[in-house]
């Protein structure tokens, strides 16, 4: 699976990890906090830590969170080229 990860998350401002992932993103967020910004628009936040439903209750209804933002916010790109 080659390309560029699609999710950088940040915690306290600093990078910590770049996942391709939305569920792997979620998981490093959910164990030291944080927030996750779309690679593609590196200053787009689409979903942070203690403001948005934690992924330990559910992270499907996080991920659909994420995806819903990236596309309402212009940034989504196909998935498949």
């Amino acid at each position: 699976m080659a390309g560029a990860p699609r999710f950088k998350v940040y915690r306290r401002g600093q990078y910590v990890a770049a996942c391709k992932d939305v569920y792997d993103a979620l998981a490093v967020v959910a164990v030291g906090g944080g927030n996750i910004r779309d690679g593609h628009k590196a200053s787009d936040t689409v979903w942070t830590e203690g403001v948005d439903i934690s992924p330990n209750e559910s992270y499907d209804a996080a991920a659909i969170l994420v995806e819903e933002r990236i596309q309402i916010r212009g940034s989504y790109l196909d998935r498949n080229p």
